[in-house]
């Protein structure tokens, strides 16, 4: 996977799956928050690293957390039941993360120039400052973080007097959005508004001086035509070209894609195993499967569409028959859903745009008038 998908400028992603386990007897299983249900549960939690480029994408690595109600003695015999290793310490995911991250760069297998988190891990400074050195980070936050605007617009400035919330700079009108194409997605543009400036985090590198300017940082702020705002910092230079970081804002998503396709095609949540060393075999082959499929898609990719994920699984499943019949109804069905997608993506753009012109023209009007 790294020879086929390594890029310079690459991206390693980084985000947590849990599944929904019942009893007690599952290693790792606790009352926690789960993802999937969207609610304090009854699941098994694994922290995930993805990797993204221009080429593809794919999981490379992964643990399961384990809590900390395992780690006691009172519950030795019960990791041994589910052949925990001696070795394994109680370690949050921030920090499964970082190891995992940091062995990762260490390898040197995955190029990369980019770390991208969700704000799980964004809003964590002792995360951020675990990085590799060298290695750029996009890190969702929340909307109340709060950061020291510059007192200059532009370029290496001063710290405000005081913090604000990032909320309130995205409702600042003295900083104009800019709308922009974000990414072409299945259904057209991502059209998005965004605000982007050089802001001081707030605190220091030690941690010791809360409250205080700390480390200048971007702040990318996009809106989206449904009114969903996101905020990140990146540690990304002054003078990063805008359009860097619009795909470093992008590139994070393919992990939530590896999760669905794993999950929906893959069987990723479909195990029955308990023990640690089940577990982790388990994801193990839904990440070959996936890397398989991954070259499947990349192999037919040339003068065509890539395929996608479900495309390729059935093309794969159709030459296991090794009935020349399914393979070709397989590759009709295949031809058939690229016709498919394809004039629905072209419906779905026309109309994506219409709306968004729609929309902007009143401000233009109003912006016109004023003579912003």
């Amino acid at each position: 996977m790294a020879v086929s998908i390594s890029e310079d400028d690459g991206m390693i992603t980084v985000d947590g799956s849990d599944f929904p386990k019942k009893g007690k007897c599952s290693v790792g299983v606790s009352r926690q928050h789960c993802g999937a249900s969207g609610k304090i549960d009854n699941c098994q939690a694994g922290v995930f690293i993805g990797y993204t480029s221009r080429i593809g994408y794919g999981l490379i690595a992964c643990i399961l957390y384990m809590p900390d109600s395992w780690m006691g003695e009172e519950n030795e015999n019960r990791r041994n039941e589910c052949h925990v290793p001696k070795d394994v310490k109680f370690a949050t995911k921030i920090e499964l993360s970082s190891q995992m991250i940091n062995a990762i760069a260490n390898a040197g297998l995955f190029k990369a120039k980019w770390v991208g988190v969700d704000s799980a891990f964004g809003r964590s400074k002792a995360f951020l400052r675990s990085l590799p050195d060298g290695m750029l980070y996009f890190a969702d936050i929340l909307h109340n973080m709060k950061v020291f605007p510059m007192e200059k617009s532009e370029g290496s400035g001063i710290a405000a007097a005081e913090s604000i919330l990032v909320s309130e700079i995205a409702e600042d009108t003295k900083i104009p959005y800019k709308r922009i194409n974000l990414a072409e997605g299945s259904k057209g543009p991502i059209i998005a508004r965004e605000k982007c400036i050089r802001v001081f985090d707030n605190d220091t590198d030690d941690g010791k001086r809360k409250g205080q300017p700390g480390k200048e940082l971007w702040l990318y702020i996009r809106k989206y035509s449904d009114g969903k705002v996101k905020y990140a910092l990146s540690n990304a230079p002054a003078d990063t070209p805008m359009q860097e970081l619009r795909r470093a804002a992008t590139m994070r998503w393919p992990i939530e894609q590896c999760f669905e396709e794993c999950k929906d095609k893959l069987g990723m949540d479909h195990y029955e195993g308990r023990s640690w060393t089940g577990w982790h075999r388990h994801m193990l082959y839904v990440f070959l499967a996936h890397l398989f499929l991954l070259e499947v898609r990349l192999r037919f990719k040339k003068g065509t569409p890539i395929l996608t994920l479900p495309q390729a699984r059935t093309l794969v499943l159709a030459s296991i028959e090794q009935s020349k019949k399914a393979i070709r109804n397989a590759i009709q069905h295949v031809d058939y859903t690229i016709w498919r997608n394809w004039k629905a993506y072209k419906s779905h753009r026309k109309k994506r745009i219409a709306e968004w012109n729609a929309l902007c023209k009143p401000c233009e009007r109003i912006t016109a008038h004023f003579g912003f």
